[in-house]
């Protein structure tokens, strides 16, 4: 007859034990589906009503009688942090059968400091007074309530935080009075720190002894900091009480409170100190950049950088700079362009290929705000002093962009063809494509990006629509290329004054001045639709909105048709998810609107169209920051990153 293992008896047994130990308030739901996580608990109040406090329970059984062996637990370092990922706190509960107790610690109290690198698994020691039948219940519910106030960002200021004082540390006075002058500096920040002496209400623990400072949020080791104790005494509290005050804020920029963690570090008085350490400085920056405090943080980096001959700290913080940066604000954009010109100055007299670096990073800050002639400037000028940009293919392909955006098509493409020359990327296949659309080779456009869609599985949707427009040029009009004349094309297009029978010649000459006239593909559509040409009239929407893209109107005009009309080649799609990767919300909005305005049961279509955009994905545009390797070869250090 088959057997049931031991160990699966011992966890049932741990499961059913472990229920019996709660308060009857409270709840024990299972969890047989989720990794690692055997259990769920609910906390209710006396009258039965939900506090809204949960933890999540590991159960760990063992028969064994030998003490050591039940006291510890054998830990994958990927299984802990994954708890200490989660937003609900983890219970290890170890089950000694044999003495029928448990024994437990919460995941995120597990220091991995020590672990190895490459380390796999830790074993984890549980510690005296860690009997779960012993301990006061309400103390869980206190900690359960910290802990939400910290994941809300809710944290009570000043912040209660207990400072200890390990008893068999010595240092040059005893740890009474070294505790109290601490304690005493501490109170010089009382706006932003209380110390206290009760642990339920402290959120931040502070431990120290002579080698480390451990600074702990709610018993998560958040920072540690080694440190050789100075032989004076009036230093030695100094050097403590500033590494607890860039613990804390060390700890509180880990959980993003980023305004806090910065105030801490200006209004503390600590930043010299921050500055002098580079690995630190390097931890701090992302927070410091993303709080209300960048101005202070980059004059900062701007003093340590002139003592800087390695240039990381330079590198880094232009990461985080394009990283954090929000171009919707003023204030911060002028901070980082002040700070990126002093950076090349600095380089100027002492390293021109970094200047021209330093140049080229300026060119891209003014790419990520969409300013593309100020861009071109320095770029242009960055290749002057550092001559490596001349073998990248990509500040080729960032000038061809650049000069596209501002209409300088032929200059665009070729740049997008040197590019091209230099790197076979084959995201710069459809942009030199398109560039060559607009300088009016339509046949050399779709020479160039018909094997591209037909090669990629995943290309944007935007470019099969250009494609199947620039087919429709080719085969079906006949034209391979043009020396399009815009203006007149457009003044052709505008039809308010004209009569009814000169209509169509006035479009058709207008096309025949410039086929890329989205105003006359717009009214050829209406045309369209006026005769019931309803197919027609979507593709001819169609093409005017994808040479006007943020032509909402039209659009919602070229799906309205193809709803209408059965056969549309999954053009539908396609369209669908160009307008809304161009246009967004306005396009969704606009288009449901006019759905339910003309639909008597619009839900459904609706329902089914939301389908099909909520698979489109976020498209953002992702900064750049490129530094020389050893050979000479400029890589992209944002992307690195991104990555790892």
């Amino acid at each position: 007859m088959p057997s049931r293992p031991i160990q699966h008896q011992l966890e049932d047994l741990s499961r059913t034990k472990f229920k019996i130990t709660l308060p009857c308030e409270w709840v024990f739901r299972d969890k047989y589906n989720d990794y690692g996580i055997d259990g769920e608990v609910e906390i209710f109040d006396k009258d039965g009503k939900s506090t809204g406090l949960l933890f999540f329970v590991q159960l760990k059984a063992t028969q064994s009688a030998n003490k050591k062996l039940v006291k510890t637990v054998k830990f994958n370092v990927d299984t802990l942090n994954y708890y200490r990922s989660l937003p609900v706190p983890v219970l290890i509960a170890r089950y000694d059968a044999t003495n029928d107790c448990f024994l437990t610690m919460w995941a995120h109290e597990i220091d991995l400091f020590y672990a190895i690198k490459a380390q796999k698994s830790i074993s984890v020691r549980f510690r005296e007074g860690s009997e779960w039948e012993v301990q006061d219940k309400q103390n869980i519910v206190f900690f359960l309530e910290k802990h939400r106030a910290l994941a809300k960002q809710n944290l009570p200021i000043p912040i209660p935080t207990i400072v200890t004082i390990d008893k068999k540390s010595t240092f040059i006075i005893n740890n009474y009075t070294l505790k109290g002058d601490i304690i005493n500096k501490l109170a010089e920040h009382n706006d932003i720190i209380k110390t206290t002496h009760d642990h339920h209400e402290a959120l931040i623990d502070i431990l120290i002894n002579a080698e480390q400072v451990i600074v702990r949020v709610l018993g998560d080791p958040r920072c540690t900091f080694q440190y050789t104790p100075p032989e004076d005494k009036i230093l030695l509290v100094e050097e403590i009480t500033d590494l607890i005050l860039i613990g804390i804020a060390g700890a509180i920029a880990q959980r993003e409170m980023n305004d806090l963690a910065a105030k801490i570090i200006f209004s503390g008085n600590i930043s010299e100190k921050v500055s002098r350490n580079l690995n630190i400085l390097q931890l701090f920056l992302p927070h410091l950049l993303r709080s209300s405090y960048y101005d202070s943080a980059l004059k900062l980096i701007s003093s340590v950088l002139q003592d800087d001959k390695s240039c990381i700290l330079e590198f880094i913080t232009h990461t985080c700079i394009l990283i954090s940066l929000n171009r919707t604000n003023e204030k911060q954009a002028s901070a980082i362009e002040s700070f990126l010109f002093n950076c090349a100055e600095i380089s100027k007299t002492i390293d021109k290929q970094k200047y021209g670096t330093n140049l080229y990073n300026i060119g891209n800050f003014y790419r990520s705000k969409h300013l593309p002639r100020k861009a071109i400037k320095f770029y242009l000028r960055a290749r002057k002093f550092q001559p490596a940009y001349y073998k990248q293919g990509y500040f080729f392909a960032e000038l061809g962009g650049l000069f596209f955006h501002i209409n300088k098509f032929k200059i665009s493409a070729s740049f997008y063809k040197k590019a091209l020359e230099i790197e076979s990327k084959k995201d710069w296949i459809p942009l030199y494509a398109d560039a060559l659309m607009f300088c009016g080779n339509y046949q050399e456009s779709l020479n160039t990006l018909d094997p591209y869609i037909n090669s990629e599985k995943n290309c944007a949707d935007e470019w099969v629509l250009k494609n199947f427009f620039l087919d429709n040029i080719v085969n079906n009009f006949k034209v391979k290329s043009q020396d399009r004349n815009e203006n007149l094309a457009n003044k052709l297009a505008d039809i308010r004054l004209s009569e009814k029978d000169e209509l169509r010649k006035k479009l058709e000459s207008s096309l025949e001045s410039d086929f890329l006239c989205a105003l006359a593909w717009y009214n050829i559509a209406q045309n369209h639709y006026r005769e019931a040409d309803i197919y027609s009239a979507a593709v001819s929407f169609i093409f005017s909105s994808l040479l006007s893209r943020t032509d909402v109107e039209g659009w919602v005009n070229a799906v309205s048709c193809l709803l209408n009309i059965k056969k549309h080649d999954g053009l539908i799609i396609h369209t669908i998810k160009t307008a809304y990767a161009i246009n967004r919300e306005s396009f969704r909005s606009s288009l449901y609107s006019r759905l339910e305005e003309s639909c008597v049961d619009s839900s459904s279509i609706i329902d089914a169209l939301e389908a099909i955009i909520t698979t489109c994905a976020t498209d953002k545009e992702d900064a750049e920051l490129r530094i020389p390797d050893e050979a000479g070869k400029m890589n992209d250090i944002l992307g690195l990153i991104k990555k790892e």
